[in-house]
């Protein structure tokens, strides 16, 4: 495991926290809980720190809703794989998409904070083939989704995966 990932968590944290994330449980109340306190932490600190980035690396994902044409700012698990980031529709495994998925599939332009730093991005969403050969680089900063991945697959529903790549300036 990445130790800029980790960032100094102590590993039984980790496998702790990694544990508890499998339940459903966390999927109902942790899940709404740390999207909270994330936002609270993200809006507090002017952009630079959010909490769940202790564990693995969180952006702040603003979608248009696809309903509202308004602006939709979610925390969510972005793995860095070379100058883009891949982030997953698991919703914790429950039986429906995250809203911030479905709005990338309606309109794929998005913007990324991280850090301080702000990012215009575009959504690509994998296929099938190109889920599967990523699968063990996401599995290996949060392994919960195989988890997640199983328990979506009894409700019928198959979990979405996105490349969030820079537009050009």
């Amino acid at each position: 495991m990445s130790g800029d990932r980790r960032r100094g968590v102590p590993r039984r944290v980790e496998a702790f926290v990694q544990r508890i994330g499998r339940t459903r449980t966390f999927a109902r109340i942790g899940s709404k809980l740390f999207h909270r306190l994330d936002g609270l932490v993200f809006r507090l600190s002017r952009g630079r720190y959010i909490v769940s980035d202790l564990m693995l690396p969180v952006v702040m994902l603003t979608t248009t809703g696809r309903r509202s044409g308004q602006p939709r700012t979610v925390p969510i698990a972005a793995i860095p794989d070379g100058d883009s980031w891949l982030v997953v529709g698991s919703n914790f495994g429950q039986d429906h998409h995250p809203a911030w998925a479905l709005n990338l599939l309606d309109d794929p332009r998005a913007v990324v904070q991280r850090r301080g730093r702000r990012h215009e991005v575009v959504a690509e969403a994998l296929d099938e083939e190109q889920r599967r050969e990523i699968w063990p680089h996401l599995t290996a900063y949060w392994p919960p989704f195989d988890v997640y991945i199983d328990r979506a697959g009894a409700a019928g529903r198959d979990i979405r995966v996105f490349r969030l790549t820079r537009e050009a300036a």
